[in-house]
């Protein structure tokens, strides 16, 4: 969604910075059902931010905005498999067989891995927990950079090491 410039009357920016902020890290803990959370349909009182008064402000006043943001997002989605994104999924199976043919000798634990990825421009990702990454888009496109960076992470998964936090 495009930066603002400035807020809306009667929204404190700190306690709405600090309100989303928790609620973002809320959703990764829950495991990572970003891509699962449904807006609220417009003109509603966002009750599920209720408990967040300035962030509900905020949220209630740029609702228009995110809601076709969101769209745009679900519609590059839909066509994520056949565009630039389809290197990463090709990365992603491929580094599971060559962890599997590099480790044969050894026994290999079945693995869960969820990959959440944002729509952002910057190269970057996060491991949240043991089992679930965050990825931008720029990092997933960078095939080469992105490969080296999900390695160590399916590797440990695969060979049962657990991920210190």
């Amino acid at each position: 969604m495009p930066v603002r410039e400035s807020l809306p009357a009667g929204v404190d920016r700190i306690a709405a910075s600090t309100q989303w902020g928790e609620w973002w890290s809320g959703l990764l803990l829950l495991g990572g059902e970003v891509g699962r959370v449904r807006l609220p349909e417009p003109r509603t009182e966002l009750r599920e931010l209720a408990d967040r008064p300035a962030l509900q402000v905020l949220a209630r006043e740029v609702y228009p905005e995110a809601s076709a943001w969101a769209g745009q997002r679900k519609r590059e989605t839909a066509t994520m498999m056949h565009g630039p994104e389809e290197g990463a999924v090709r990365t992603e199976r491929r580094l599971i067989q060559e962890v599997t043919r590099r480790h044969r000798w050894r026994r290999l634990h079945p693995f869960h891995l969820q990959i959440t990825q944002l729509p952002v421009a910057t190269v970057q990702g996060w491991r949240v927990s043991e089992d679930h990454v965050v990825v931008t888009r720029a990092l997933r496109r960078d095939v080469d950079t992105y490969r080296e960076w999900l390695s160590p992470v399916v590797d440990e998964l695969a060979r049962g090491v657990a991920h210190a936090h």
